[in-house]
């Protein structure tokens, strides 16, 4: 995998200038060029929720709020990757190819470095 893009626009504006949608990074297999959208997360954002159930080492913790958000953004992304972004990218010359018919997805925490 190599960066393709970081801040890529996976949806256009509008003449108004509202929805847009942008992936924080666009990666790409070399080979098959394939793509990966990855959502990055603050280190202050939190994954994990209140205890949902269990004891003693067997605990079940609940998604937290920011990682629910952080997932449907990746899934808004992987969607306009799919249907908006082919015409984003005929319309760019020297865009580099892209295979958006499969676009997966991730979430990063960034760490916070000292």
């Amino acid at each position: 995998m190599a960066l393709y893009k970081g801040q890529l626009v996976v949806k256009g504006i509008n003449i108004e200038g509202k929805g847009s949608r942008i992936a924080d990074f666009m990666l790409v297999n070399t080979v098959t060029r394939s793509a990966l959208a990855v959502e990055i997360k603050t280190p202050d954002a939190e994954l994990i929720g209140k205890r949902y159930r269990g004891t003693g080492g067997a605990e079940v913790f609940l998604p937290h709020r920011d990682l629910l958000g952080a997932v449907t953004e990746i899934q808004a992304q992987i969607y306009s990757a799919t249907v908006h972004l082919p015409d984003l990218l005929a319309q760019t010359p020297d865009a580099e190819a892209l295979d958006t018919g499969v676009v997966r997805g991730a979430v990063q925490s960034s760490l916070q470095v000292h």
